[in-house]
């Protein structure tokens, strides 16, 4: 093999180069971050709104960061196609065996750009879905003014229950529901649902699922709030459909609402609503399943202050 026949290999040695460096960069960003620096906190942290998705999202941001790293292989196989005409001189190959290769590896990163369209789909759904968390979760803070309890991301059995309101009225399991809005030049047509209890339409679909999980989700929590506090606790579904007009004949077992009527959660539908014991038992032991989130580098800082004491 000449000098001139090895010049043709120097690109494709120095993109792996390239490349390497890159992963070795990300990964210790990414290592940097999680690390984020000494806890003083030894008490573990209740649970945001939407808690759940946020770990999602950041395993997505992994994999979608694996997923791009791979895909800066690419030029590397479009230059060995790019110099099969002269591959049994350069390599010494036989060229169908390098064409193979090639076609190969061009498969391969298909896959992974496949991967990344989908994980890239998936990540603005998760940031959708966050920001609608945060919003009814911020609204339902406000609640906390009028003698309300409120918690988030309520972990059950197998599910979340995005949001519990402990208030006068009662016990509310609330699920969060982010749908997109159609543009189809409609107007106000692109932005209302009928809800009849049981079915949700939208404008182009119908939904009955999330009706069904809430009411599932309440009727776990009042038989884990009964197993806890020791007395019947009835605990009402509400969903949450953030920015939607939503048009209903009557009440429903099952209420679906928008982020800008949460008040009427603070008045009893009968007569008589929670009492205030009653209310802090309940809250109390949502409080102790709710505070969940390690501070971070927690050990660390334990040993710390017992090397200062």
């Amino acid at each position: 093999m000449q000098f001139r026949d090895i010049q043709q290999l120097l690109p494709i040695v120095a993109w792996l180069v390239i490349v390497t460096g890159i992963s070795y960069l990300i990964q210790f960003s990414l290592r940097n971050k999680q690390r984020g620096g000494v806890s003083l906190l030894t008490r573990n942290l209740l649970r945001c709104p939407g808690e759940s998705l946020r770990q999602r999202l950041e395993a997505v941001a992994a994999n979608l960061n694996f997923s791009v790293v791979q895909l800066l292989f690419l030029p590397i196989f479009l230059y060995i196609i790019y110099i099969l005409p002269s591959a049994d001189q350069v390599l010494g190959l036989d060229s169908s065996l390098l064409m193979a290769g090639g076609l190969f590896g061009l498969g391969f990163l298909g896959f992974f750009l496949f991967r990344t369209q989908k994980l890239l789909r998936e990540q603005r759904q998760l940031h959708m879905e966050l920001d609608c968390q945060a919003a009814v979760g911020q609204e339902l803070n406000h609640l906390m003014q009028r003698g309300c309890f409120v918690y988030h991301d309520f972990p059950g059995e197998k599910f979340n229950i995005s949001h519990i309101l402990v208030s006068p009225a009662g016990v509310y399991a609330v699920d969060t529901l982010a749908r997109a809005k159609p543009n189809k030049g409609r107007g106000e047509a692109d932005a209302r649902v009928f809800y009849d209890g049981v079915t949700i339409n939208f404008p182009d679909w119908t939904e009955t699922k999330p009706v069904e999980q809430v009411r599932v989700k309440a009727k776990w929590l009042a038989e884990w709030l009964e197993s806890v506090v020791g007395e019947t606790v009835e605990v009402k579904p509400v969903i949450f459909l953030p920015s939607w007009f939503i048009r209903s004949e009557r009440r429903h077992e099952v209420s679906l609402i928008n982020e800008k009527h949460t008040k009427f959660l603070i008045n009893p539908r009968e007569e008589k609503g929670l009492s205030e014991e009653i209310s802090r038992r309940i809250a109390c032991q949502i409080e102790q399943r709710c505070r969940l989130v390690e501070p971070v580098e927690h050990q660390k800082s334990e040993k710390c202050i017992e090397k200062q004491v």
